[in-house]
Parts: C-alpha cells; structure tokens; sequence
C-alpha cells in the first residue's frame, strides 16, 4: 500500500477544508495517511493533535495523526540548562496567587517588588513557568502531564530567539534558531533632492 505524509505547521491548517478532502481523497485511493502536527508550542501541538483526532473521526476517515512532541519523547538527548527554573526555589521571594479558573491558578514570585518568575497550573499540575528579569520575559518552560519540561522557549526584547525541543527525561533533543527580521528604511527623495542630483549631473555626448 502507498504511504503520504501530512505536516500540520500551524493551527491554521485544520481551519483549512482543503485538508481534510486531501485526507479523504488519499483514502478513498487506498493510500495510507499519516497527518503529523510539527508545531514549536508543546501545549498548542496537543490541542491541534486532539482537535485534528476528533475531525478525522468524525469524518470516518482512516488516517494517523501523530504528535512530534510525543514521537520524539524517548530520544536519547543531551543535557540542558534549567537554571531558570530553580530561581523561584528559595524561600526569600514573595509569592502572589491568583485563581482565574476552577481548573487554572497562576502564581508570581517577587524580588523586591521585581517580577522573577510565574507558575500556570491547570487541574493542580504545573502546566507553564515563565522566567523574568526586572520584568522582562526571558524563558517558558513547557510541562507534561508527568511534570517533565519538554519545551524551552529563550527570549530576547519579549520575541522568541530559540526554541528547545526535550525528551521525557528532560534532555534536549533539538534546538531551532530563530532568524531576526529584517526591517528595512526606505527614504523617498523630494523634489530638492532630485532637482541637486540633477543639477550635479553632467552630461556627455558620444
């Protein structure tokens, strides 16, 4: 039987009709599909997974969909850094609690009124921590049900920079480089300007 792979890169894609009669139409020719949601957001990755799951069952169709996060989870992987996260673990920093939800409670942790770190539960387990400095974002630290970090995301000015894809046992497997953008200036030259280039420029016959 033909095999075809389906990347699913963003959350947009499942909006996208198109998608699902891709699926059908490669079933309906006896091809074996298998949809993968490579998504750089442990957290959004499972939801478009589970969101995609129940499409493809409620349309019948016979197709895999596979979540990278959790094909990646028994790598072997290399040490990494999660210094940030033990900032928080002293008993000096003042805690603030917030409960938005029944299911979701946030905590922030102070240093002399300076926002040092933030921690997301939902349904009593530590779903995200953030990392700051004097305010500024500078890491999230995606968790797992089991309470192992699988994503670091490092920031730079609030805009992410790198991207640390981990393994269930904490060690990195990837790490995706985020290329700045280039922002470009363009002057638009007034009548002056054009009339100086003009008269500056000589004119030869040949």
């Amino acid at each position: 039987m033909k095999k075809a792979l389906i990347l699913v890169t963003d959350s947009v894609s499942i909006k996208n009709p198109y998608l699902l009669k891709t699926i059908q139409k490669l079933t309906n020719n006896q091809i074996q599909v298998t949809v993968l949601v490579m998504i750089l957001d442990f957290h959004l990755a499972s939801k478009i997974t589970e969101k995609l799951t129940r499409k493809i069952n409620d349309s019948h169709f016979k197709a895999q969909i596979i979540n990278w996060f959790e094909l990646l989870q028994d790598q072997q992987g290399i040490t990494t850094d999660l210094q940030g996260l033990e900032a928080v673990q002293t008993n000096h920093l003042q805690k603030k609690s917030f409960r938005l939800t029944e299911q979701k409670t946030v905590e922030r942790f102070f240093d002399h009124h300076a926002l040092i770190g933030e921690q997301t539960f939902r349904a009593n387990k530590l779903n995200l921590f953030k990392s700051f400095d004097n305010g500024k974002l500078l890491a999230q630290y995606y968790f797992d049900d089991q309470q192992k970090v699988r994503e670091v995301v490092h920031f730079q000015e609030g805009q992410p920079v790198t991207y640390e894809v981990l393994n269930n046992r904490q060690q990195k497997l990837y790490q995706f480089v985020v290329k700045p953008s280039q922002s470009h200036r363009f002057k638009v030259a007034s009548d002056s300007e054009f009339a100086t280039r003009g008269g500056n420029h000589q004119s030869r016959n040949i």
